[in-house]
């Protein structure tokens, strides 16, 4: 039926009212029939008159039916209408309608019905029963009524999912959930109520038909095949798939989100406990949306080392350690002057192509580019990702990037890079909400001070001797440059050059 209902839906989405009103004109005649045809055999009346019977109830409850629906879904036709029609641009509106139209009309159309089903029954049966059987019959004539309602109802909100899964999708947020809804209890009642009435009914209503003994043996064997055969139906139909395509719908999303698709959000096409299930995984799916954009904004601020670092470790990266690391300072030549000279735009973006080259030979050499200042790039190897051959590392990055410089700008753009290894204290500083990975101690103002002494040599690369002993091994092009006094040290350093486009110069 819901794939009629969507078929219906997507070929003439302006007839879905009259889909709708037939869907309930039919549920009320079979029903109907196989109740009324039971209560005849019950009360033993004539063949001739409970088919008139049937055939007087149907023309008073069928149109009952259809006129009360009409007028008491106006609102609804109205706002779908204007929808199908694009006259109206609230999806919100309309699925608040869509969302209570089952119940209000299932409800309002059975006090509407019921009256007339009781006039008829005592008009039609009045003159055969006992005024305590004609009692009887009005009772249950008025429970198959309330039994016609509560299936359309349950049908209705089947029928109307595509209208639902169409309006959800407009919406940039799931609607509100009041509980106005069918509950997944309420479904399953409703199926086992539509099962036991047709169940219970029949079987009498066949057996009204046949005379011989033999006949109405074959006529309960049928009747109980059919019964059973409608039992599944009706519970396929308005119990089981109800609940079982809202699961489904959630594992498919599941399936997106573990392969890391965040943006598809699953149709919340009810207002029961799988509603609000859908909604909440939305919901889910918008925190990791949210994280997942966060921790692409987070990655292009921190380094990943340091980010993945900080997720495992937690608060202890904040107590600080005291480590063996290579440090090493980047600085552009004579950016200063060049700045004066060049527009804004200009100068930032040849900083970035710089640091487009920087950072991810610093990534691919296990490095940390600690901090920005100005043209300058301050990088660190051995912390937060602990190697023990960070002195190499540093020395075959600094060549890398000296070699790629000097291929992207040519002589248009020289940088020096000054080098040390020691012992820094590396921890997390700040506070007020602002905090900064940082490097304390010796090692790093001396690197610094040896990336202003290459202005001096006219060396690119400058290690000091710390660095040279703590490489394995000795690269080619390295040239002693003798000590030499630099500004917070009362020791001469002492230094040498490397040449990053010597043969073998890592």
């Amino acid at each position: 039926m819901e794939r009629l209902a969507r078929w219906v839906w997507r070929r003439w989405p302006r007839h879905m009212r009259v889909f709708w009103i037939a869907v309930g004109a039919a549920n009320g005649l079979v029903l109907g029939w196989i109740g009324w045809a039971a209560i005849g055999t019950y009360l033993e009346l004539p063949r001739r008159e409970t088919l008139a019977s049937v055939f007087v109830l149907s023309a008073v409850s069928v149109p009952g039916l259809l006129v009360s629906t009409t007028v008491f879904g106006r609102s609804l036709w109205r706002e779908l209408a204007a929808w199908t029609a694009r006259t109206s641009t609230d999806p919100r509106r309309l699925l608040d309608e869509v969302r209570v139209a089952p119940r209000r009309l299932a409800v309002r159309s059975s006090f509407v019905v019921t009256p007339a089903v009781v006039a008829g029954i005592i008009l039609t049966v009045g003159p055969y029963v006992s005024p305590l059987g004609l009692v009887i019959t009005a009772i249950w004539g008025i429970v198959g009524i309330q039994v016609v309602a509560v299936t359309c109802a349950v049908s209705f909100d089947l029928l109307m999912r595509p209208v639902r899964e169409e309006l959800t999708s407009e919406l940039s947020i799931d609607p509100p959930r009041g509980g106005r809804g069918w509950s997944i209890e309420a479904r399953l009642l409703a199926s086992a109520t539509s099962i036991a009435f047709v169940s219970g009914g029949l079987t009498p209503a066949v057996l009204s038909f046949v005379d011989t003994p033999d006949a109405r043996m074959v006529a309960v064997l049928v009747a109980a095949t059919v019964a059973a055969i409608s039992a599944m139906a009706v519970f396929r139909a308005l119990g089981i798939r109800p609940v079982l395509r809202p699961i489904a719908d959630l594992t498919d999303g599941t399936e997106r989100v573990a392969a890391g698709v965040f943006t598809d959000r699953v149709a919340v096409t009810s207002d029961d406990e799988l509603g609000t299930l859908a909604a909440s995984f939305n919901q889910m799916q918008e925190g990791l949306l949210e994280r997942e954009r966060l921790h692409t904004a987070f990655g292009s601020y921190v380094d990943p080392a340091l980010a993945e670092r900080l997720l495992a470790q937690g608060d202890e990266l904040f107590d600080g350690e005291e480590v063996d690391v290579t440090v090493f300072f980047v600085d552009v030549r004579d950016f200063t002057s060049y700045s004066e000279r060049a527009e804004a735009r200009e100068a930032v973006s040849r900083l970035n192509a710089l640091f487009g080259i920087v950072v991810p030979v610093l990534r691919d050499h296990h490095g940390h580019a600690n901090k920005f200042s100005g043209d300058g790039v301050l990088a660190v190897f051995g912390v937060p990702e602990q190697i023990l051959d960070h002195a190499e590392k540093a020395v075959a990055a600094a060549c890398e990037i000296q070699r790629q410089v000097r291929h992207t700008f040519g002589e248009g753009l020289r940088i020096g890079i000054g080098i040390n290894t020691g012992r820094v204290i590396a921890g997390t500083v700040g506070g007020g909400g602002k905090l900064e990975f940082a490097l304390i101690g010796d090692p790093v103002n001396v690197a610094s001070r040896v990336e202003q002494l290459t202005k001096e040599t006219g060396d690119p690369i400058l290690l000091t001797r710390a660095t040279v002993d703590a490489l394995a091994r000795k690269p080619a092009g390295l040239v002693p440059r003798g000590s030499h006094q630099v500004k917070g040290k009362t020791e001469p350093i002492e230094v040498c050059g490397l040449d990053p486009f010597a043969p073998s110069a890592t």
